[in-house]
């Protein structure tokens, strides 16, 4: 079975709308495409952004943490230095 892949662009609109005064947690499943499910956790977290909300975004596959390269920046300290080390994690 193939799945249909999920229309990102859609996400802008209707995040906000169900996270106003809201807390919001979103998991992305790993799926076999780990770029697309980073590229739609990234862009849960920026539509989350909107007014002046601050979003945490994490990246929990440690094995191998694609959210980096999707966003395009290079890795710095990341969850698990914050937790083993005390790396501050606000940049």
């Amino acid at each position: 079975m193939i799945g249909r892949a999920l229309p990102r662009s859609r996400l802008d609109n209707l995040i906000p709308s169900l996270v106003e005064a809201q807390a919001l947690i979103a998991l992305v499943p790993a799926t076999g495409d780990l770029p697309w499910a980073a590229a739609a956790a990234w862009d849960v977290a920026r539509a989350a952004t909107r007014g002046s909300r601050r979003v945490a975004l994490v990246d929990l596959l440690l094995e191998t943490p694609t959210l980096h390269d999707v966003i395009g920046v290079t890795p710095t300290d990341g969850i698990v230095d914050a937790f083993e080390f005390g790396v501050s994690l606000n940049k």
